[in-house]
């Protein structure tokens, strides 16, 4: 039926996120900057910000993902919140909620993250990921660089600022 029954735990699908997302922006922007001539420093705060604002652009997807099924969620592909969700609920939770993968029970699921209030956990976890993204760019040396940086995560996150 396509359902994965193995849930990643929030590193494993914090991982998949940096070889997936992450990993795109770093390309197109080191070498953008390679090319440019960036020292080992700024490319190094470069390649910091790409997996913060990678990770945060995942989380952000699969937040919307679970608003635009209108709380279900897509049980074929991994998501953040139910990474969280199992880093949160109880071994006999656990156990309810692979039941409910394998049967398509999304009450269950919905039930679980209601009490565990996962989709406000998402969106703490998408700020700290935000808030490093800016950091990252603290003491950035190329001024225009570092405000079309913030411009980029303004416009993309603008919801979550």
């Amino acid at each position: 039926n396509g359902i994965h029954l193995h849930i990643p735990n929030l590193e494993e699908i914090i991982n998949i996120f940096k070889n997936k997302t992450a990993a795109a922006f770093k390309v197109s922007l080191l070498l953008g900057a390679a090319a440019a001539g960036a020292d080992e420093a700024s490319l190094k705060k470069l390649e910091c910000f790409s997996n913060n604002i990678g990770i945060a652009y995942q989380i952000k997807d699969d937040l919307q993902d679970y608003k635009d099924h209108q709380g279900n969620i897509d049980l074929k592909k991994p998501s953040i919140l139910l990474s969280l969700l199992i880093e949160m609920i109880t071994e006999e939770e656990e156990t309810l909620l692979k039941e409910a993968f394998i049967h398509n029970h999304q009450e269950t699921i919905t039930t679980l993250f209601s009490n565990y209030l996962v989709h406000q956990e998402t969106e703490k976890l998408l700020k700290v990921y935000i808030d490093k993204s800016k950091k990252s760019l603290e003491d950035f040396q190329n001024i225009g660089l570092k405000l079309a940086l913030h411009e980029i995560l303004g416009k993309i996150f603008k919801d979550y600022l």
